[in-house]
């Protein structure tokens, strides 16, 4: 069980290790769907990411969602003032459901 806590910006968060393996996982539940790892740190392209939902069924605006869910779990999103918002910047409880629906639609738990 992780230890989620709300920090002062209203945002999950758990500690730093654990936010990397949450990372990690994802990554590699996306990359071995679509086999792609061109991106920094390997993940996966846009181009890829929006194919591999394609093919499960997802509309454009649901891959859509999805993909700025990723952007943001992952990190891509910054805040200028401090680093410590930055990395879940926007990880609020809707995109915590995305990210979990993502990955049981990858892992072929569930279908659109």
């Amino acid at each position: 069980m992780v230890d989620w806590t709300k920090n002062r910006w209203g945002l999950m968060t758990c500690n730093p290790s654990i936010k990397e393996a949450h990372r990690t996982d994802l990554r590699k539940i996306i990359t071995k769907a679509g086999g792609c790892d061109i991106q920094h740190d390997g993940w996966t392209c846009g181009t890829c990411f929006f194919h591999i939902l394609e093919q499960l069924g997802a509309t454009d605006d649901q891959a859509q969602e999805y993909w700025v869910d990723v952007l943001a779990f992952r990190g891509d999103y910054s805040h200028p003032e401090d680093s410590e918002k930055s990395w879940f910047m926007e990880m609020d409880e809707k995109r915590w459901d995305s990210i979990r629906s993502l990955v049981g639609l990858l892992r072929g738990d569930f279908t659109l």
